[in-house]
């Protein structure tokens, strides 16, 4: 198959960039260690937050949410509430990312991976969806004081980034490397008759049988050698300083 040629002519350009509404939910859960034993899949829940026009809660498992699988470890889950409220096939598109607060720092942790969101609504009937990690973090960690404040308290933050819509922007013209560019004919000499006739910028006078003349020592110089030697320097041709006669 022959390589295909950019045809001639003039090229467009334009882009696509996602509109994205960024929340960053802060889960405190108090008296962490009351929860200890609370059971595997059973979930301590956040309220909801909207972002992006959907509810979305966080749920975190303490003792973690599939049961061998997540041995040892606590589970974190956020939860796409808005099934219901959205119509068949609807699509969304969010960027989940969790972390921990560092008591003695006051930093958030991201002790996971971020990860994407692409989900189609395909039965509403169905109450929520969740995307999350079965080990987020290992209970030995929890219990002991990295992350648990001195009034055991344990601070989950869960960034979410949801596509709101798709922000078109241009066309942006240019030419192509084969177009041919019309060049508007010169008009230089009607240019400097101008500059003649107004006398701007005029720095040398002529006087000619009492007739004076204004002129531009650059140009005079760049049309005549004998001009171009003398260059005007604070002299003059004959005469006084500024005006040849």
């Amino acid at each position: 198959m022959a390589a295909s040629t950019v045809p001639e002519g003039r090229k467009t350009t334009s882009s696509c960039t996602p509109e994205i509404e960024q929340c960053s939910h802060v889960f405190e859960i108090h008296g962490y260690k009351l929860h200890e034993g609370l059971g595997v899949a059973r979930a301590l829940c956040s309220a909801a937050s909207a972002v992006g026009g959907y509810e979305w809660t966080i749920s975190y498992y303490s003792d973690g949410y599939w049961g061998q699988e997540s041995s040892g470890y606590a589970s974190v889950f956020v939860d796409f509430r808005s099934n219901k409220a959205c119509p068949k096939g609807a699509k969304v598109r969010a960027f989940v990312r969790f972390g921990v607060v560092d008591p003695a720092t006051g930093a958030c942790e991201y002790i996971t991976r971020g990860f994407h969101i692409k989900h189609t609504v395909l039965d509403p009937t169905i109450a929520s969806h969740s995307w999350g990690f079965g080990k987020f973090i290992k209970k030995l960690h929890v219990v002991y004081p990295k992350y648990l404040t001195f009034d055991d308290r344990l601070t989950i933050v869960c960034n979410l980034s949801v596509v709101v819509g798709d922000r078109v922007s241009g066309p942006e013209t240019t030419a192509c490397e084969n177009e041919i560019i019309e060049v508007p004919p010169s008009n230089l000499s009607d240019n400097l008759g101008k500059l003649l006739d107004t006398k701007e910028g005029a720095d040398v006078t002529f006087q000619v049988k009492g007739v004076v003349f204004h002129a531009h020592k650059v140009v005079l110089a760049a049309r005549s050698p004998v001009f171009k030697a003398e260059r005007f320097m604070g002299s003059s041709v004959r005469g006084r300083p500024g005006m040849a006669t």
